[in-house]
């Protein structure tokens, strides 16, 4: 599979196995994000990795890679969306940084119809662009108009700076659907779409980031 690729897979969780990801992971230990909400977040230190790596990561590293390892995961409640950011740790541990994935829960609560939720990933990589900043204008290319996300400026991305959208062009916009696996490359900016601007207060999904240990 192309390093630098993102995509979607229908239903990779099952409504079952998902809800009760969920109800485990809600007693983890409540941190706060550097974006509005909560999370709860889970790492190898944790006394339920055990269990996180036989029922989350263990799928996905059949899936995807069999030596895939865990950075960190969350169960994360998002009031706003966050910007255009990468996904670019520097690890504690010998290996590679890998991909990130991100399974839909709900949208204000409610999980039977999440469309107007997206995960937006750019084709561009700026290891610098850590949440919540906005990529610089002088470590990307300018793009034709044509190919600039400024297309989806007013009907997704209305949270992000007009000037940003022209310089990005979209390589997925993943609609959400409970259990979905989607995913991209760690180092590939991405950002959540305006669901604010569609009437919602939160959002919920299961985030993982994971490395290729040496």
């Amino acid at each position: 599979m192309d390093i630098l690729a993102a995509g979607q897979i229908d239903g990779f969780f099952s409504d079952v196995i998902l809800d009760n990801i969920v109800n485990i992971m809600k007693n983890l230990d409540t941190t706060q994000p550097k974006a509005g909400g909560w999370c709860h977040g889970i790492d190898k230190k944790n006394k339920a990795y055990p269990w996180f790596e036989k029922t989350v990561l263990q799928p996905i590293r059949n899936k995807f890679h069999p030596k895939l390892d865990l950075i960190f995961g969350m169960l994360l409640h998002s009031t706003y969306p966050f910007g255009v950011h990468s996904d670019h740790f520097k690890l504690s541990v010998a290996g590679q940084q890998y991909k990130s994935f991100l399974i839909p829960v709900n949208l204000d609560g409610k999980s039977n119809n999440l469309t107007d939720a997206k995960t937006i990933i750019f084709d561009q990589i700026d290891e610098h662009a850590m949440m919540p900043v906005n990529p610089r204008k002088d470590r990307l290319s300018e793009l034709p108009l044509h190919l600039s996300a400024v297309k989806d400026w007013n009907q997704d991305l209305s949270h992000i700076p007009r000037e940003t959208a022209e310089v990005l062009s979209v390589k997925l916009s993943a609609t959400w659907h409970k259990g979905d696996l989607i995913f991209w490359d760690s180092l590939l900016l991405h950002t959540s779409s305006d669901f604010n601007s569609k009437g919602y207060s939160f959002k919920e999904c299961i985030v993982i980031h994971t490395y290729i240990p040496d």
